[in-house]
């Protein structure tokens, strides 16, 4: 009797992590339309703040409105803060739009620009 049970038992199994990573999914994809809708307002925010400077931030900034860095990284002895910023753009190479988004509004919050309940 106990063998019959195990392939069912397993199927229940199966079945219940479908079940979580559908559930995951969902809320995975909540917090990312919340960043959507909040990214506008977190950017202005940034824009006049004390923050501004933060290198990872402009990364994310560049990296959620234009994507993956192009072109090729600057050159010359007096161009390091442009080398520092397609290095920190490059850095994030591959991260979606959407991602990049999400992460500067969890930053934004962190950090105290935005408000959690905004």
């Amino acid at each position: 009797m106990c063998i019959d049970m195990i392939p069912n038992s397993k199927k229940n199994i199966s079945l219940s992590i479908q079940k979580t990573e559908k559930a995951s999914f969902f809320y995975e994809r909540v917090p990312q339309m919340e960043a959507e809708s909040q990214f506008p307002r977190a950017v202005d925010l940034w824009k006049k703040s004390k923050h501004k400077s933060d290198a990872y931030m402009s990364a994310l900034y560049k990296q959620a409105t234009t994507g993956d860095v192009k072109g090729e990284r600057p050159t010359g002895m007096f161009a390091a803060k442009d080398k520092a910023a397609f290095d920190n753009h490059a850095k994030l190479k591959g991260m979606t739009g959407a991602e990049a988004k999400v992460e500067f509004v969890h930053k934004a919050t962190e950090k105290g620009i935005l408000d959690s309940k905004s």
